[in-house]
């Protein structure tokens, strides 16, 4: 079984047809909207949103399994713009700050059972997996 999640967003959907024109499957999209999901035919749209953290627990979970500090400055999301637009342009920054810049609320970090219910392995969380991994972090 193949999984892809933010399959109805541009790179998802993208990959969606291209694992399946390549045989792969079975497929399942992770999608918050699965009315939304277009799949080719086998493709099945399943309702789920992963688990978020801010990008400061991830730094402080990494840095507490480190046993050191590790600098993290927040920019605001018109920096970020800025900065991506460069090279991204417009448009784009825009559509990723859309995708990975929002607001974190205690809604997008309670713990779903969509994980499981996909794959039939139950998820870990960032920092259960930041302890399996700590050693590329040194």
């Amino acid at each position: 079984m193949v999984v892809v999640t933010g399959a109805t967003e541009n790179t998802g959907s993208a990959l969606v047809t291209e694992l399946q024109t390549s045989g792969a499957g079975p497929l399942r999209g992770l999608t918050r909207d699965p009315a939304r999901a277009t799949f080719p035919e086998g493709g099945e749209a399943v309702a789920g949103d992963l688990t978020r953290t801010t990008a400061g627990q991830q730094v402080e979970t990494i840095a507490a399994l480190l046993g050191r500090e590790v600098p993290f400055t927040e920019i605001s999301r018109q920096e970020a713009h800025r900065e991506m637009a460069g090279f991204l342009g417009d448009e784009a920054a825009d559509a990723v700050l859309d995708l990975t810049g929002g607001d974190v609320t205690d809604e997008l970090l309670m713990v779903r059972d969509t994980v499981f219910r996909i794959t039939g392995s139950p998820a870990r969380t960032f920092h259960q997996w930041a302890t399996e991994n700590a050693a590329a972090f040194h």
